[in-house]
């Protein structure tokens, strides 16, 4: 009989990974527009129930263009001549869509870089660069 000391094995925690259950989705038959639940992690072709029409299904990651989340901000300054006018055209009881008006002109581009002013002109209120 051997009287050797043996070695334990160190304990190594494993931590369980909880099991996804397959997500169910609806897709439109793009022939008669029933609807079909498929699984996701199945096949990729399924056959429409009603029509018999073959459908492809693609599954797998769709990469989406990174918008850009840069300053969006822009300078645009009121003249005291363009602030009474639109003081005045407010005491009528009419509005005045400076929204509309520099939409306008930056139509054709512009950088944050920009400025803008409102002012008055001959036929009502102008936006040019300044």
């Amino acid at each position: 009989m051997c009287r050797c000391k043996k070695k334990k094995a160190p304990v190594t925690v494993v931590e369980a990974i909880p099991v996804q259950e397959p997500k169910d989705y609806v897709v439109n038959c793009p022939k008669c527009g029933a609807a079909l639940k498929i699984k996701d992690g199945g096949s990729f072709a399924y056959m429409c129930p009603v029509c018999n029409t073959l459908l492809r299904v693609k599954t797998g990651v769709k990469y989406i263009k990174d918008v850009d989340t840069g300053d969006k901000s822009m300078h645009v300054a009121i003249t005291a001549t363009a602030a009474a006018y639109i003081a005045d055209l407010g005491a009528q009881g009419k509005s005045v869509h400076l929204e509309s008006l520099i939409a306008q002109q930056i139509a054709g581009g512009y950088s944050p870089t920009d400025s803008y002013v409102v002012d008055l002109g001959a036929y009502g209120l102008v936006v040019r660069k300044a």
